[in-house]
């Protein structure tokens, strides 16, 4: 008999598998690789910056839950911790617990499809506030609904800011505000905000 060496309530085991992560209220998505796994939850490491707690929906490709090989699975689960990398491939390792079974053999999330606003190459500064700091970035695309915004800041998706962009045409300064939805090495993907 094996005996737990990680004094854990369930054994881990190894299995690296490409993920990812969404939310759709929030307009969330993110992609990572699993390291190991648990009867309750995955351990993945990804350079998106995630809220603790946040609820997502996990795509496993290979997943090593699934009855046949080379299956997709989705699962609900909930973020419960992060932890900063040093001497890896990406930025953060999450614990992810798994709440339930989504569905199988489904198609992953495809971040260049059908958009409900399209987005438009512009290369536009942008001021962002956020936490009392003020920082710069230059938009890469901007639809109606978002933007990506190249940065060097760290920024943590599900975290609100506020932004100011020089409308050309008009001479004046749109001010916004916006939640980050994804990360990456080059920036941050903001959905602007409608306020009340």
């Amino acid at each position: 008999m094996e005996s737990n060496t990680e004094k854990r309530n369930n054994t881990r085991f190894e299995h690296e598998s490409e993920v990812t992560l969404e939310n759709t209220d929030i307009d969330l998505w993110c992609e990572g690789r699993m390291y190991n796994f648990s009867e309750t939850g995955i351990y993945f490491e990804s350079d998106s910056a995630l809220e603790l707690q946040a609820e997502v929906l996990v795509g496993i490709s290979e997943s090593p839950f699934a009855v046949q090989p080379g299956t997709h699975e989705q699962y609900r689960g909930m973020v419960k911790w992060r932890k900063e990398l040093r001497q890896a491939s990406f930025y953060y390792g999450y614990g992810i617990e798994l709440i339930e079974k989504a569905g199988q053999i489904l198609e992953p999330y495809e971040l260049d499809g059908d958009r409900e606003h399209p987005r438009k190459e512009a290369a536009i500064p942008v001021t962002i506030k956020s936490d009392d700091e003020t920082y710069v970035g230059v938009t890469e695309n901007v639809s109606k609904g978002g933007a990506f915004i190249k940065s060097d800041m760290l920024m943590t998706t599900g975290k609100y800011i506020r932004m100011e962009i020089p409308l050309k045409k008009k001479g004046k300064i749109a001010r916004l505000v916006g939640m980050i939805t994804r990360t990456n090495l080059r920036g941050f993907g903001v959905k602007f905000l409608k306020l009340k």
